[in-house]
């Protein structure tokens, strides 16, 4: 069978292993759930999928992607056992890709985005308790909301090639994070808000260019560095507050509706609000 143009799912098997073998495409939904003995699954020869791909098992410890290179839909991502995802050959997701814990991703500890250059949606990471390290990648952008949020143990966060962010961005509660280099980033399409980073000491916008509304730099207690110097609007006001050892700020000329922040000596700022 080269093509199955409906739904595939995998519901509850007993099996150890799946392995779809010469299955070359899928016209709908690929779900694999519920199969508790399940320990390694195989795309194999499957190039498409052309809705959802559902991954939801509670022992499943190995995912090979193999030839797969789009994802018609999203890609929901919940495995109980699995220390490393990686997206392997997948160039594409038009729907979004959800990496969290409200489906239990208790064991990972690492993603690989492999030849992923955009994602369609939006783009959650949130709440594996084991993830230490995330590197976008080859990740160029993501059309809506990006939300990378407390992963309690990433010491590490690579935006890699990700230029642009459609919607909202937040990367918060993120306890382990030190450092923040928001690289090759140049366009985020509504707020980027920053808070609560435990262990935050410096964020440096790289190359970001401007954002559509509001940028929030909140309650990050360690915070005592922030470069400014790439960027040049930010659409609504620039609000940094809560970050304690933070005591001077330069905007380097940035064009904002205005800045709060209390505490603070300001150079090169836009007026207060």
């Amino acid at each position: 069978m080269s093509e199955i143009t409906g739904d595939l799912d995998i519901d509850g098997v007993a099996n150890t292993v799946v392995d779809l073998g010469n299955l070359g495409a899928v016209g709908g939904t690929v779900t694999v759930t519920s199969s508790s003995a399940l320990v390694t699954l195989k795309f194999n020869a499957v190039t498409t999928v052309g809705a959802d791909v559902v991954l939801d098992n509670p022992s499943l410890v190995t995912i090979n992607f193999g030839q797969l290179t789009h994802i018609g839909g999203a890609l929901r991502y919940s495995n109980h056992a699995a220390t490393h995802l990686d997206l392997s050959n997948i160039e594409s997701i038009d729907g979004g890709l959800y990496i969290e814990d409200f489906f239990g991703n208790p064991s990972l500890e690492r993603v690989s985005f492999g030849a992923l250059r955009s994602v369609g949606d939006g783009m959650t990471i949130t709440q594996n308790s084991a993830l230490t390290a995330i590197d976008l990648g080859s990740l160029r952008s993501v059309s809506s909301l990006l939300f990378i949020s407390r992963n309690a143990a990433v010491t590490t966060l690579n935006m890699g090639q990700l230029t642009a962010v459609g919607g909202y961005m937040v990367v918060d509660n993120l306890d382990s994070l030190t450092a923040l280099d928001l690289s090759n980033l140049r366009t985020v399409g509504s707020d980027l808000y920053i808070g609560n980073n435990a262990k935050l000491l410096a964020i440096d916008f790289g190359s970001l260019d401007s954002t559509a509304n509001r940028v929030r730099i909140v309650n990050n207690p360690k915070l005592s560095a922030i470069d400014f110097s790439g960027v040049n609007t930010i659409g609504g006001e620039l609000v940094v507050t809560g970050n304690t050892k933070l005591t001077a700020l330069n905007c380097h000329g940035l064009s904002a509706t205005c800045i709060d922040a209390p505490g603070v000596a300001l150079t090169n700022c836009p007026q207060p609000c």
